[in-house]
């Protein structure tokens, strides 16, 4: 009898400490997901980043100041952002007159596999390395691949497409930006 009753009473505070912890580990996630001033929602300012450029050169958010700017996070392993690159390529190409900037941002890639789909896929506009995932998740809050980021020119983020986007989607956001 008394052996059962320690059971219970170790049981007992095992569930309270879990529940604790619970409580704790949520409080912090929840503080942890609550972002910062330089997140890239819609209506932030687009933050300073740099990334290395492929196939050479560096990629940073000031040399595309004053003008639209389409960012495209992306990687060789994505399937749905194979499929939808050529959209990206044919928005590069269509606004570059108006001044919109495409860029992409392949992310947690090799280099090799990123040369690969850029060729096959006959992509021109300006793509970065970001091998860690560090601007992406740590500027942008990127959640999932692919997933897009429309910045007008001022630099404030108009827009966020979270997934694939298709042509004509992706025409209307862009048109938004002008």
């Amino acid at each position: 009898m008394a052996r059962r009753r320690r059971v219970s009473v170790r049981i007992m505070t095992l569930i309270g400490l879990l529940g604790i912890a619970a409580v704790v580990g949520l409080a912090l996630l929840s503080e942890l997901g609550s972002g910062s001033r330089s997140e890239a929602v819609p209506g932030a300012r687009l933050a300073d980043f740099s990334v290395p450029r492929f196939p050479q050169g560096t990629l940073t958010s000031r040399e595309f100041q004053g003008r639209p700017l389409v960012i495209n996070f992306l990687a060789s392993w994505c399937g749905p952002c194979w499929e939808e690159l050529p959209y990206f390529q044919q928005v590069s190409e269509r606004y570059r007159g108006k001044d919109v900037v495409v860029i992409g941002i392949s992310v947690q890639d090799k280099p090799e596999f990123v040369e690969e789909m850029v060729r096959r896929l006959g992509i021109t506009f300006p793509v970065g390395l970001d091998p860690t995932g560090e601007v992406a998740v740590g500027v942008f809050k990127v959640q999932r691949l692919p997933m897009t980021y429309f910045i007008d020119r001022t630099g404030t983020v108009r827009s966020v497409w979270r997934g694939p986007i298709n042509a004509k989607s992706l025409d209307r956001e862009v048109g938004r930006l002008l």
